[in-house]
């Protein structure tokens, strides 16, 4: 395959059952291009991803017109299915989920490289490490005798994009990459994809709910609504004139219009003063003397960059960690006076929503089980 990859794929129709889930979506995407396909959660971003790569999940159809270097390709055919790797690279919107968490980064960069070309041991070594260097990963060599929960998000992101680029793809599926990422990391992420594109003339789709950080690097927009294409065009045009109302309230979502109003005095509900933790091994501490002050019916920001202490913050609150030391009070109630069951009451009193749903459901229960549990373990119904 040439440089110059050219892809094609018109009227891309994805069904399940009777249910439409994506309706005649077309794309074209040139090599060193960059299209930014944006939309709202559910509104077949990924399906589109998935369909390119021939990996639509079991029980659903797909049917689409698709055309490489100018080469027809029969949809979700076995030559559609070789284009994975020679072709296209995917970067997951999660690396952590997609990285395997029992295998050094090494060893799965290694074997990827032995099984798609063929390389002998001490040139995939070479090769990978080159790969971590591509990526800006600190230290390659060190890197390779890691495992992935041993790294930052961003720093799992490289990884898979080093993994994606091990197979020399002409084209970068990038799949939310950086939803889970602060805003300085995703640009960082995003500065790197774009680098890429550039000097190895990759074809990048990019893949995101935010318009506004899209069209900051792709030349080409298409706008997704409940699986249809309600707009599409060069960026600036788009941006300088958007046409759909949707595209216009997907801009005004990056906009603060007016500020919240002032919070009404009323008494503290929770309080912590002077929290401190150091993980094992630690040079310093995670967190170093922070208190904070929530007032009923009040809305409190807690803002960082990725490692900042932010979650080690929410889990010292729930006195979820040992070794965290300081003052906690919920609603008068000292939380180191209580017992095993008196914290287990309090925390019925405080829910959590977590960054990643998927790691945090049990992927053996069913919703009505993961829904119901909370409420068998605090007696609450029948």
């Amino acid at each position: 395959m040439t440089s110059t990859t050219h892809i094609e794929l018109s009227e891309l129709r994805v069904s399940a059952g009777t249910r439409e889930l994506l309706a005649g979506l077309s794309l074209e995407l040139h090599g060193g291009e960059c299209v930014g396909l944006v939309g709202e959660s559910g509104s077949g971003k990924s399906l589109t991803s998935l369909a390119l790569l021939g990996l639509l999940p079991t029980g659903l159809h797909g049917q689409a017109h698709l055309r490489v270097g100018g080469q027809a390709i029969d949809f979700d055919s076995r030559e559609h299915a070789e284009l994975r790797g020679r072709v296209f690279g995917l970067v997951p919107q999660d690396p952590l989920a997609a990285l395997h968490p029992l295998r050094r980064v090494g060893a799965q960069l290694l074997e990827t490289l032995r099984v798609t070309r063929g390389m002998l041991r001490s040139a995939a070594q070479s090769e990978a490490e080159a790969l971590l260097q591509r990526v800006q990963l600190p230290d390659p060599t060190q890197a390779m005798a890691k495992y992935p929960h041993q790294f930052s998000g961003g720093q799992r992101q490289r990884i898979a994009i080093a993994l994606a680029l091990a197979t020399q793809p002409r084209i970068l599926i990038a799949d939310e990459p950086t939803s889970a990422l602060d805003a300085r990391i995703a640009r960082e992420i995003l500065d790197l994809l774009d680098s890429l594109r550039r000097e190895e003339n990759l074809g990048l789709l990019l893949v995101s709910h935010d318009l506004p950080l899209v069209g900051a690097y792709a030349q080409q927009l298409l706008v997704l609504q409940r699986g249809v294409v309600v707009e599409r065009g060069d960026t600036r045009a788009v941006f300088a004139d958007p046409q759909h109302a949707y595209t216009r309230e997907l801009l005004a979502a990056d906009q603060l219009h007016e500020l919240p109003p002032p919070a009404v005095d009323a008494p503290v509900l929770l309080q912590a003063e002077n929290l401190r933790m150091r993980y094992r091994g630690a040079t310093s501490d995670a967190l170093d003397g922070v208190s904070v002050q929530l007032h009923r019916g009040e809305g409190l920001a807690l803002v960082g960059e990725s490692g900042s202490g932010k979650s080690t913050l929410g889990r010292a609150l729930l006195k979820l960690l040992r070794g965290a030391s300081g003052r906690i009070t919920l609603d008068g109630i000292e939380l180191d006076a209580l017992d095993a069951a008196g914290l287990r009451a309090m925390r019925r009193r405080i829910g959590v929503v977590f960054q990643d749903p998927y790691a945090s459901l049990d992927p053996r229960l069913s919703i009505a089980r993961v829904i119901t549990e909370p409420l068998r373990i605090h007696a609450i119904g029948d």
